[in-house]
C-alpha cells in the first residue's frame, strides 16, 4: 500500500510556508490561553518544528537549518552550527515565555505558590530569570531603543520589530504584577511587598519589592509608549488586536499608580505621571476599538476596575470599617487577567454609537469620579453617565451572570459589573462571600 514509502520532497519555498503557518498557530494559541480554562495544547517537549529561516532566505528560496524551540543551547554560541535567529524566532520564545507567566498565575500564582520569589529555582525566580535570559540574548541592532525603533522602520521591521517587544513588556509586567495588590490596603507600601495573601515568613533582600515594582512600572510605561510610536509611525498599530492584551496589562498598573501615592516610589513614578500613562492606554483602546470590538470590553473592565479602586481609597478617608481585604483578589483578578471575551451585539452597537476618534480622557475620569460620588445603594441595572464629546459613558451591562453556577470562574468582573458601580464596598464584599470566592 506504499504507507513506508518516503514522502516527496518539498520545496524550500513550500516547507518554510508550512513552518511560518505553524508557528503562526502556536503563537496564536499562547497568546489567548489564559491558564485556565483556555490552556495550551501544543507540548513544546513533542515540537521538533524549526524556527523560521530570515526573509531573504525565504524569498530567494534557500534552505538553511535553523534553531527550535528546544535547542538546549539557544543563548549560547554553542548552536553555531545553525543560522542566527531572527525577530520571529525571538518573537516565538518570548511569546513563550509569556504563556509560561499566564499559565503560572492562571493556576493561581502566589495565591497557591508561596515560595519565595527571590530564591533561585521557584517559578517566579525562573519566569524572571528567563526573561533576563531572552533580553540578554538578543543583537545591539534589535535591542530596544529610539534609534533602533528608526533603524528598523527603515529596514521595513518596525511591525515585528515592534509586536516582540511589546510582548516582551507585556511579559515582564504580567509577571511582576503579580505581586501587586488588586485593591491596596491603606498600609500597604510597594517598598515593603505585598500584605495581602500568603504571608512571606522571611523579609526579601535589600531593594528586592522596590526592583520588583520599579520593573512592572517601566514595562507598562514601554508599552504605552511603544503603542505611541507604533501609530504615529505607520505600523499598523489597530490592524491587529494584539496590542490590546499588553495596553491592558499596562493601563491595569496605570490605574493603581493614579490613585494611590506611596513616597517610596515617588522617584519611579507619581500619581500625575500614570494619570498621562493612562490616558494613553485609553486613547490606545480608542484607537484599537475602531477596528476591534473586543476594545469596548477592555474599557469596560478598566473602568470597573478603577471604579473599585476609587472606592477603596474613599474607604480609607472615610475611616470604613469595610474590609477590602476580605476579597478575594486572585479571583476578581480573572476580570482584567482573562482578557479574551465573546463580544455581544450590544458591544458592537455600543461601539458604533459612542465610539469617537477620539477619547475624551477627562470626560471620562469625571465621570468616574461622579459615579464615586453618587448616592450608596443605587439601583443596579444599565447605567449611563452622559458623555462629554467622546466616549466617557460607562456601561454597565445587565449580564445576568449567576457566580454561583459559574464553573469556570472567568466572568467574576463582568458579574462585578452589574453590581459594581453601585459604589457600595459592603455589598462588594457580601456579595463575594456569598458567591464562594472567599
Amino acid at each position: 500500500m506504499d504507507w513506508g514509502r518516503s514522502a516527496t520532497p518539498l520545496s524550500p519555498t513550500v516547507s518554510e510556508s508550512k513552518r511560518r503557518t505553524f508557528w503562526c498557530c502556536f503563537c496564536l494559541e499562547r497568546l489567548l490561553a489564559n491558564g485556565r480554562d483556555r490552556i495550551v495544547t501544543f507540548s513544546p517537549d513533542d515540537i521538533t518544528t524549526q524556527f523560521p529561516q530570515s526573509d531573504e532566505n525565504f524569498i530567494y528560496g534557500h534552505q538553511v537549518q535553523t534553531c527550535t524551540l528546544n535547542c538546549p543551547d539557544w543563548s549560547t554560541e554553542a548552536h553555531n552550527h545553525v543560522e542566527k535567529e531572527t525577530i520571529m524566532g525571538y518573537t516565538i520564545r518570548i511569546v513563550h515565555i509569556l504563556s509560561q507567566i499566564i499559565s503560572w498565575n492562571g493556576r493561581g500564582g502566589r495565591h497557591v505558590d508561596t515560595s519565595f520569589p527571590w530564591l533561585t529555582g521557584t517559578a517566579f525566580n525562573k519566569l524572571d530569570e528567563d526573561l533576563k535570559r531572552w533580553v540578554s540574548i538578543i543583537p545591539a541592532f534589535l535591542k530596544y531603543s529610539p534609534q533602533n525603533a528608526s533603524a528598523m522602520i527603515a529596514l521595513g521591521k518596525g511591525k515585528p520589530w515592534s509586536m516582540m517587544w511589546m510582548v516582551y513588556f507585556q511579559a515582564r509586567a504580567y509577571l511582576h504584577r503579580e505581586y501587586l495588590p488588586f485593591t491596596p490596603q491603606e498600609e500597604y507600601d510597594p517598598f515593603k511587598g505585598p500584605i495581602d495573601g500568603p504571608a512571606l515568613s522571611v523579609p526579601a533582600p535589600k531593594d528586592f519589592w522596590h526592583n520588583s515594582a520599579a520593573a512592572m512600572i517601566e514595562s507598562a510605561n514601554a508599552i504605552s509608549n511603544l503603542y505611541q510610536i507604533m501609530k504615529k509611525r505607520g505600523l499598523s498599530a489597530s490592524a491587529y488586536p494584539i496590542p490590546g492584551l499588553g495596553l491592558l496589562t499596562a493601563a491595569s498598573v496605570h490605574v493603581v499608580y493614579s490613585i494611590f501615592s506611596w513616597d517610596t516610589m515617588c522617584n519611579i513614578i507619581s500619581p500625575e505621571e500614570s494619570r498621562s500613562y493612562l490616558k494613553q492606554d485609553m486613547d490606545a483602546f480608542n484607537d484599537i476599538g475602531q477596528r476591534w470590538c473586543l476594545a469596548i470590553h477592555w474599557m469596560r473592565q478598566i473602568s470597573l476596575f478603577y471604579k473599585l479602586n476609587l472606592l477603596t481609597k474613599q474607604s480609607w478617608a472615610n475611616n470604613n470599617d469595610n474590609d477590602i481585604s476580605s476579597m478575594n483578589v486572585k479571583e476578581i483578578k480573572d476580570g482584567i487577567m482573562n482578557f479574551v471575551r465573546q463580544i455581544s451585539l450590544k458591544d458592537r452597537q455600543t461601539r458604533d454609537v459612542n465610539l469617537k476618534p477620539t477619547f475624551d480622557f477627562d470626560g471620562w475620569m469625571s465621570a468616574m469620579q461622579s459615579s464615586v460620588s453618587q448616592e450608596q445603594g443605587m439601583e443596579l441595572g444599565d447605567l449611563e453617565i452622559a458623555e462629554t464629546g467622546s466616549l466617557s459613558t460607562v456601561y454597565v451591562d445587565d449580564l445576568q451572570v449567576d457566580l454561583l453556577n459559574n464553573a469556570s470562574g472567568m466572568f467574576y468582573l463582568d458579574g462585578l459589573a452589574e453590581m459594581g458601580l453601585s459604589g457600595d464596598v459592603e455589598s462588594l464584599v457580601e456579595e463575594w462571600g456569598q458567591s464562594g470566592l472567599e
